[in-house]
């Protein structure tokens, strides 16, 4: 090779960016790549051309031939949005020797170099003063292995709040596909939000035409931003939600935990299996029922009055993950009441069944609690029986 000779040859490889239920695959051309001569000198430069995103940028040299880079490699660089900038440049060692190298690069969204905000609260993405339940959780074993998400059971057309300040950086609601197998990854219609510290949250599964916001649009904890669907791998309605941050060596960032503002102005960390009301700073007052906060004790001792229907029945007073039964006596005499089941499926009884009790004529009172356990499908068949109660 001739003492003047320089070669060079690029491979670009992306990160990618389809982990999470809602991302969109990264177009290969937002970040741009050019080299230029100067002398002795190459200079590798880089170019973000998305207008909302930052991206971060990994330079590495396969083979380097004769050539020193001006900085420690792999080179590790941030492109704020829509900016271009040199990255490095690459000096010739021995100016009697040839010269050349091969560049790879790797790139991803977002500033690994941004530390998220410890302190931060978000509230839960739907309407102030309503309540849904986690359908799935952090690590969750249908779709989460690997992942801090959260799935709400939001039903379809539900509203759809920001959970942080922020602004919108990406959205999609062109589509009207779904359905519970990995064929539909790349079909969800989503929302990503960055915030000040740069992490970002993802909402995911919204409907067609769903999304009311575009990029660029600063939002507030609270606002609405879309509406709930049924699209990508969804086995059914529900919000998928996971907040991200960017990381060197993470293809599509790293889920980090979250907590969230609740009742009596307290924070949560949200779990599988139970139910949660979004609470707005500021929002009107509502009456909260919970079952996590409803207990046999809260009931033993209470009694109502009957209307007289000449039979006895049982109750069933659905909250939550509970179920909360009740005898109502219709009768003018007491009855001896016992209940039992024909068939009970993924649910705790908080009393030994059958369970047998005296219920005052013509009055109400509560028999026990059934608790739906976490994950899989619930059902119960009440059976109960009743006979005229002795005198005392």
């Amino acid at each position: 090779m001739a003492a003047n000779s320089r070669r060079g040859r690029a491979v670009a490889l992306g990160l990618l960016l389809a982990a999470a239920a809602g991302a969109a695959s990264k177009p290969s051309d937002v970040v741009r790549f050019t080299t230029r001569t100067e002398g002795a000198t190459t200079v590798i430069a880089g170019e973000n051309t998305d207008q909302w995103w930052p991206y971060h940028v990994l330079v590495s040299f396969p083979s380097l031939d004769n050539m020193a880079p001006s900085v420690r490699v792999p080179g590790r660089f941030v492109l704020p949005p829509a900016s271009r900038r040199d990255l490095l440049s690459l000096v010739r060692v021995d100016a009697s020797r040839g010269t050349g190298f091969r560049v790879s690069y790797l790139y991803g969204r977002g500033d690994p170099n941004a530390v998220p905000d410890g302190a931060a609260v978000y509230l839960f993405p739907w309407e102030h003063g309503t309540k849904q339940r986690v359908d799935q959780g952090y690590f969750g074993p249908t779709t989460h292995q690997g992942m801090r998400a959260l799935d709400f059971a939001l039903p379809e057309g539900a509203v759809i709040c920001a959970a942080r300040d922020g602004v919108v950086v990406a959205t999609r609601d062109d589509s009207n596909t779904g359905g519970p197998s990995a064929r539909y990854d790349g079909d969800a219609n989503f929302i990503d939000i960055l915030h000040a510290d740069g992490t970002w949250a993802n909402y995911a599964h919204l409907q067609l035409r769903g999304v009311f916001v575009k990029p660029g649009d600063r939002v507030t904890a609270g606002q609405p931003i879309g509406r709930c669907g049924h699209t990508g791998r969804a086995s059914g309605p529900h919000l998928h939600f996971a907040v991200y941050r960017a990381a060197w060596e993470a293809e599509g960032g790293e889920t980090i935990p979250t907590v969230f503002l609740h009742l009596d102005g307290k924070t949560v960390a949200a779990e599988a299996g139970r139910t949660y009301y979004a609470v707005r700073p500021g929002g009107p007052a509502f009456e909260a029922r919970l079952a996590g906060r409803m207990s046999d004790a809260d009931f033993e001792g209470v009694t109502r009055t009957a209307t007289a229907t000449g039979t006895v029945a049982v109750r069933d007073d659905k909250v939550d993950e509970k179920v909360f039964l009740w005898c109502v006596n219709g009768t003018d005499a007491d009855q001896q009441v016992t209940v039992s089941f024909d068939r009970l499926k993924g649910f705790g009884v908080s009393k030994r069944v059958p369970y047998t009790r005296r219920v005052p004529a013509r009055s109400e009172v509560y028999l026990l609690s059934l608790t739906h356990t976490a994950g899989g499908v619930a059902t119960y068949e009440i059976r109960f029986t009743w006979r005229t109660a002795s005198a005392r």
